[in-house]
């Protein structure tokens, strides 16, 4: 949701284990992190325009990078395209590359 000088994001799921969770972000596009809530492996999110389809989402932890996605939009802005590394809560590595097409 857009807010004065910035957005506010608010999530809401289920994990593995049927846990119900919540979380939410609150910031701005420019690269600065802001607190982090309801994601066990980040407790800071920085978010940057790379262009008009592109942005870019920075995760730390503790003070420590731990990921890096970036999502594209689609000239038809049909499909998104996030592509992701990092490490998880147990400082495991993954590597993921997901597409989202819009119903």
């Amino acid at each position: 949701m857009a807010q004065e000088n910035g957005v506010i994001y608010t999530f809401d799921g289920v994990n593995a284990e049927g846990k119900t969770f919540h979380g939410a972000w609150s910031g701005k596009y420019d690269g600065t992190f802001y607190p982090f809530t309801g994601n066990p492996d980040a407790d800071m999110k920085s978010v940057r325009i790379i262009s008009t389809t592109t942005l870019e989402f920075v995760y730390s932890k503790d003070g420590k990078e731990v990921a890096n996605w970036r999502f594209t939009i689609s000239e038809d802005g049909k499909t998104i395209a996030a592509t992701g590394k990092g490490k998880n809560a147990m400082r495991e590595d993954y590597r993921k590359d997901l597409i989202f097409d819009k119903q």
